[in-house]
């Protein structure tokens, strides 16, 4: 079974890996977004200069938790709905 775990981590962590490369690439909101947050890095990286050592390591951080607890969050949710999927699949009797 341990065999199984890892191929099946592995398998679902390259898919998820696909599926975020598509939405990064393909959903407006993201691009956005994205485009929004470079325009806004200079004012940024003016502010974090402002800042004493212990106070930019203490954001750097906290942003990196933050964002780390978000990746979590979406392939932990990546998982669910392909479990859900094979849910469907049985109860259609698909599979």
């Amino acid at each position: 079974m341990e065999n199984f775990k890892y191929h099946f981590d592995d398998f679902t962590f390259a898919m998820y890996n696909m599926a975020y490369i598509h939405f990064t690439e393909t959903d407006k909101d993201y691009i956005d977004i994205e485009r929004c947050l470079n325009n806004l890095e200079k004012k940024f990286d003016k502010l974090m200069d402002k800042l004493n050592k212990e106070d930019q390591s203490f954001l750097i951080d906290y942003i990196d938790k933050f964002g780390h607890r978000a990746s979590c969050n979406s392939y932990a949710m990546y998982l669910v709905g392909y479990k859900d999927c094979v849910k469907v699949l049985k109860e259609i009797g698909a599979i």
